[in-house]
């Protein structure tokens, strides 16, 4: 997604709880019922393919938090901006917001199109707009707002449309590209009752029934809502595509690997009482299911056999790796031990400082 004004980074900042450059009432995803995540789903166009959430309140529950913040603050010139955020509006995205959801159609990034629906607390509507004022009009921009079925949408005044948001209410932004903005405020208007034009109710992605399940299906033998979850579709016409993408063929060149039958597939990741990341293919058929948890059984192999693995001492996060098939279904599984997760941010935290320092050294010069 390309953001083409400070208006779209401060609106980006507001959803990611992160300050990353370039680019309601509160209801935590560890809690949210079955129920929810469907009425969720539903209010997101119909054309969502990909759907996927970021539970931020688990974040802050957890040990990690202080080390991740700390890396989510490693840019000094993206920290300044979260302070001055925060300062100027009373709403710092590392604690005030809580939960993101983002749904993308199949051409995402051909058409721009996109939402993410924001929730969280301290969302002062007349602050943030004004902050975000002040910041577009560095670039010689202005926020301009329009009336959309009964919403006050805010856009940037040099891409009108590209990017827009609006605020439900005290404790939800959304925010879309593509037009998706405002599909999915006809959505909330269709959902909350909310007068607005005479025209039909438009149907949400609440048909994508599979979106929804497969969410649920991710969270089997956990008992908690992941803090971070995608779902998506695989449409038949791009299922061979995708078998290409990985690598995946058999010996016969003119036969698909076993990739291609692959109908959806999601990620979880659980965060108590140990990290847990869970990716789930579910395909066509169990045969196709059972080759391709294999060919994934002979990667590792061959991963934890290699002198760069042993060098970087990844062993033993390979050896937390279980593969299985069941039936049509493949599950690819990691479990770290506390200490694993503490190695890994540090390893993270190096790599960033090392990113940041050779910037510095390439502006310097």
């Amino acid at each position: 997604m390309v953001h083409r004004s400070k208006l779209s980074l401060l609106f980006a900042i507001l959803a990611l709880g992160v300050g990353c450059r370039g680019r309601k009432q509160s209801t935590s995803g560890a809690t949210a019922p079955a129920a929810s995540l469907q009425a969720l789903i539903a209010m997101l166009p119909l054309e969502s393919e990909t759907v996927g959430a970021i539970d931020f309140a688990q974040f802050r529950a957890s040990p990690h938090w202080q080390r991740l913040r700390q890396i989510a603050q490693s840019d000094a010139s993206d920290k300044k901006l979260i302070a001055a955020l925060a300062e100027r509006t009373g709403m710092d995205p590392l604690v005030d917001v809580d939960h993101l959801t983002a749904a993308f159609p199949r051409d995402a990034r051909k058409m721009g199109a996109f939402v993410l629906v924001i929730d969280g607390k301290h969302f002062d509507e007349k602050r943030l707009v004004a902050f975000a004022r002040d910041e577009a009009r560095l670039q010689g921009l202005d926020v301009v707002q329009q009336l959309f079925e009964g919403r006050v949408l805010w856009t940037g005044s040099h891409h009108p449309g590209d990017v827009e948001g609006f605020f439900e209410n005290e404790g939800r932004f959304i925010i879309g590209g593509g037009g998706w903005a405002r599909r999915s405020a006809e959505l909330t208007v269709k959902s909350t009752g909310v007068a607005a034009s005479t025209s039909p109710a438009p149907v949400g992605a609440g048909r994508h029934v599979e979106l929804g399940n497969l969410a649920l299906r991710l969270r089997v033998n956990r008992g908690t809502a992941p803090a971070i979850w995608f779902a998506s579709l695989v449409p038949g016409d791009l299922r061979p595509a995708l078998a290409q993408a990985v690598g995946d063929s058999d010996d016969d060149a003119n036969a698909p690997g076993p990739a291609a039958s692959t109908q959806r597939w999601g990620f979880a990741l659980f965060l108590s009482p140990e990290l847990h990341a869970r990716l789930r293919i579910e395909l066509s058929n169990a045969g196709d299911a059972e080759r391709l948890a294999a060919r994934f059984l002979t990667f590792a192999r061959s991963a934890k056999a290699s002198p760069k693995t042993l060098l970087l001492g990844l062993t033993s996060y390979l050896d937390a790796v279980t593969i299985a098939s069941h039936g049509p279904v493949v599950e690819v599984d990691i479990k770290l031990a506390n200490a694993q997760v503490v190695s890994l941010l540090e390893r993270l935290a190096t790599l960033l400082n090392n990113r940041a320092t050779s910037r510095s050294a390439a502006a310097s010069h």
